[in-house]
């Protein structure tokens, strides 16, 4: 069976290289300092060399370890939080007004 690629698909991809042909080429004109807006091709090659680097691949071990335990550590908090802010009348009574006063203080809605 054939899967053929959609037109959005390939309309992404080659907006994708259009862009990043005009980005290499207005880097290698000069307009930009290379300093501060590196070209397409020195990102590639250099995310290509991060990408076998032992050094950089145990730094993003690290990371991803640490995001994993404060991700458990505040699942393991806020849900038997929850459970009991939802469960005990009396405990979401005292604390129903921190709570919606929390909730609509976000200022992103």
């Amino acid at each position: 069976m054939r899967r053929y690629l959609s037109p959005a698909v390939i309309r992404g991809a080659v907006g994708l290289v259009a862009v990043a042909v005009v980005a290499e080429l207005v880097s290698l004109s000069g307009l930009l300092d290379p300093r501060l807006v590196p070209s397409v091709l020195s990102v590639i090659r250099r995310a290509a060399e991060l990408a076998v680097d032992p050094e950089f691949l145990g730094g993003v071990a690290t990371t991803l370890r640490s995001w994993a335990g404060g991700l458990l550590a505040a699942v393991v908090v806020a849900v038997p939080a929850g459970v009991l802010l939802g469960a005990l009348p009396g405990v979401n009574a005292a604390t129903r007004t921190l709570v919606e006063f929390l909730g609509r203080s976000r200022p992103w809605r």
